[in-house]
């Protein structure tokens, strides 16, 4: 394995694509509330896309650091210099991606205020926490709760808070926060699935390797079962944004996330008939993730801004 295939193990630039569905929902947010900034936008979705390039780093890192098998059973060490090799080049970029967020999350603070430090030591600790030590979060069932936080409520909301914060006088009241709040939480319902797809299509190694993931603990079916129900529960926080509003234009906000839930549930389907196919139906639920937040995008200036919200309360 040459160098560039390494490279693009070890970062799945395919699952990048999440931050990007991530940032679109947090402007909706704070579009909703006539708060979306550019500039802010560009330089939080940097940030997630870096943040997530450190996680990817990280968990090949502390792999290969502490021999958990992962690395071996994806072919990683079929190169010159093997282990070693990939030791050093996933310590080498997992500093990087270190230095470079920190060197981001920098420039947002300037932005977004202090408040801001709170969120992001969160996130690293959900990065560290979640592939380091004797037994990391996503080494157990529990791993789910991973993606629900990071691309769900922690980082749709602050994307979306860090551009509402900006110049705004009054930025935390539950009527500006709603929308990010019940977004993030449709959101992190679909990114669970994803993480899901990945446990049903690496039971097997998973198990060989004593990766104790839901799927290993409770087996293929269940866990479909599971990620039909996160896909009903994606639609609820929208529908109670759009029965807490009682305004005409707000039930247009029920539709990405009712789209997105159709979409995953074809994606339950196809995985509870053939889980070999597991890993592009992975990348098809991204999709889904990615396509709700841009819906939800274009949704939020039907939606429109408080005063027309006001108008339009029945």
């Amino acid at each position: 394995m040459n160098t560039i295939n390494l490279l693009k193990k070890i970062i799945m630039p395919n699952s990048l694509w999440m931050s990007v569905g991530m940032m679109l929902a947090a402007c909706a947010a704070a579009n909703v509330r006539g708060e979306f900034k550019p500039l802010q936008a560009i330089l939080c979705l940097l940030l997630a896309l870096v943040m997530q390039l450190l996680a990817n780093f990280s968990h090949r890192y502390y792999d290969a650091k502490y021999q958990y098998g992962e690395n071996i059973d994806d072919g990683l060490y079929r190169r010159p210099g093997g282990m070693a090799n990939v030791l050093a080049l996933t310590k080498e970029g997992t500093t990087a991606m270190f230095i470079i967020s920190l060197t981001v999350g920098l420039v947002v603070l300037a932005f977004a205020g202090w408040w801001a430090v709170g969120p992001g030591l969160l996130a690293y600790a959900l990065i560290f926490g979640s592939n380091s030590g004797p037994r990391p979060l996503l080494r157990t069932p529990w791993g789910v709760i991973v993606p629900f936080i990071g691309f769900g409520i922690l980082g749709v909301g602050t994307m979306a808070q860090i551009q509402i914060c900006y110049l705004n006088p009054n930025p935390w009241n539950w009527w500006v926060m709603a929308p990010w709040v019940l977004g993030g939480g449709g959101m992190g319902f679909l990114a669970v699935n994803v993480q899901l797809l990945h446990n049903i299509a690496h039971r097997q190694t998973d198990e060989d390797i004593d990766k104790d993931t839901f799927t290993v603990n409770h087996g293929v079916k269940p866990t479909v079962w599971f990620m039909v129900i996160n896909a009903v529960l994606s639609v609820l926080p929208m529908l109670i944004f759009a029965i807490y509003l009682r305004a005409v234009s707000a039930w247009w906000s029920v539709y990405p996330p009712l789209l997105g839930a159709v979409g995953s549930l074809i994606v339950c389907a196809l995985a509870y008939r053939h889980p070999e196919r597991a890993v592009s139906l992975s990348r098809w639920q991204i999709f889904c993730y990615c396509i709700v937040g841009l819906f939800f995008f274009i949704d939020s200036f039907i939606i429109g801004a408080p005063d027309r919200l006001q108008l339009e309360i029945l």
